[in-house]
């Protein structure tokens, strides 16, 4: 629930009318975005960044009813919280080409197995500012 929280605040705060759905009577989303011409559907998840280890998030990234993913990473880069927007259209299933790795290098797709986004990758750096440059606050793909 803090993520969803957190993120409501983003948005209010950068002036979008948005709302936190009421219980889980909206399956796949959990936050929605009314703008002039459309509404959003935005799924969030959280996780606790860790260093040493595995840091991952899991989700019916493929068949649920939304339009982007937020990430929200709790002390990822000696920040509170890191907020990372996916449209659904930027996310790939891994296939045997692609079986390791975030990002698909020839389309900037975020990359997930089954219904799993690992997010180890961000350890590299070159990963991670490729990740983040894409990712990372952009609020402005919901105008």
């Amino acid at each position: 629930m803090i993520g969803e929280h957190y993120v409501l605040c983003e948005l209010l705060r950068n002036e979008f009318q948005a709302y936190i759905a009421n219980g889980s009577t909206q399956e796949g989303w959990d936050i929605i975005v009314i703008l002039k011409s459309k509404v959003l559907k935005l799924q969030v998840k959280t996780a606790q960044w860790i260093d040493k280890g595995t840091t991952a998030i899991n989700g019916k990234f493929s068949e649920d009813n939304y339009d982007f993913l937020v990430i929200v990473l709790i002390n990822f880069c000696s920040e509170k919280y890191t907020t990372f927007i996916i449209s659904k259209n930027e996310l790939e299933m891994k296939n045997e080409k692609y079986s390791r790795g975030l990002i698909n290098m020839k389309n900037n797709k975020v990359l997930y197995t089954n219904k799993t986004i690992t997010l180890n990758n961000l350890k590299d750096n070159s990963t991670k500012k490729l990740f983040c440059n894409l990712f990372q606050n952009k609020w402005g793909k919901f105008k």
